[in-house]
């Protein structure tokens, strides 16, 4: 049930986007306020689960599993939901605070993968094309 809850949250912020769609990639975080109820309520196992399912079938309904997006969206929702449950169980934070520090989380953790990804693609890039052009001289 609350598969289905946050899969519909997540197509309703793709139908909507924020500022007009200026600016990519940000959200509501809707999906947020299931993630932290199945943590509190349910455990870290469980909500563990719900993430990495739910970026399984948001991907497939979306872009299509195993895309750039999917492996960033992975990425930013295991580190998200790690990082949610430590700050719960090691911190005396309010159940207010936690989801502001998972969105800055899953924020900071694409951004690194997306410079990473663009870093090595270029990498490689720059070698397949040096190796390119010595070949027939």
């Amino acid at each position: 049930m609350l598969l289905a809850l946050a899969i519909t949250l997540n197509i309703i912020e793709n139908i909507f986007p924020l500022f007009n769609g200026t600016v990519p990639g940000v959200k509501l975080g809707l999906t947020n306020i299931v993630i932290l109820f199945s943590l509190y309520k349910y455990g870290f196992k469980e909500s563990f689960f719900l993430s990495i399912t739910r970026v399984f079938l948001v991907s497939i309904l979306n872009t299509g599993l195993f895309s750039v997006a999917f492996f960033l969206s992975l990425s930013g929702a295991v580190t998200s939901i790690i990082f949610m449950y430590l700050f719960k169980r090691f911190t005396k934070l309010n159940i207010v605070f936690i989801p502001f520090f998972r969105s800055n989380n899953y924020s900071m953790c694409i951004y690194i993968k997306s410079i990473w990804i663009l870093l090595f693609t270029h990498y490689f890039i720059i070698c397949y094309t040096n190796w390119y052009s010595y070949r027939y001289y």
